[in-house]
């Protein structure tokens, strides 16, 4: 999880805009990066079955005989993007001006009515 938090910082760390459908996509990509990921390693070690097996039982679990009824690796992916796209630009709103106002703060020596404090803010 840490390693897919790496490749988002990568993607769109210190850019000033970033769009709704980057989020989408790159939301998209990097779940189901950690889902193949997670499943070619977790599936083996702890439950002794072949990568194959736990790949097919992400995508397609009808294939496998077991209890699972729908593809969990699609609709986790699938929620991820959507979950971006409703709340990642607002998120990423909220969370720079709360960065801008703690940089302000250390900047004035903790004395932050110098240097504008907004007081929505807390």
């Amino acid at each position: 999880m840490g390693f897919i938090g790496l490749l988002a910082g990568f993607l769109w760390s210190g850019r000033i805009n970033v769009r709704r459908m980057e989020l989408v996509v790159g939301g998209f990509v990097l779940t189901a990066i950690y889902d193949v990921a997670a499943s070619m390693i977790l599936g083996p070690l702890t439950f002794e079955y072949s990568w194959w097996i736990a790949l097919l039982g992400l995508y397609a679990p009808f294939l496998t005989g077991y209890a699972a009824f729908y593809p969990f690796g699609f609709v986790h992916e699938l929620a991820t993007a959507v979950l971006m796209a409703a709340t990642g630009p607002i998120l990423i709103s909220k969370v720079r001006r709360l960065d801008d106002h703690n940089i302000n703060t250390k900047i004035a020596g903790n004395r932050s009515v110098e240097v504008g404090y907004d007081s929505s803010l807390q």
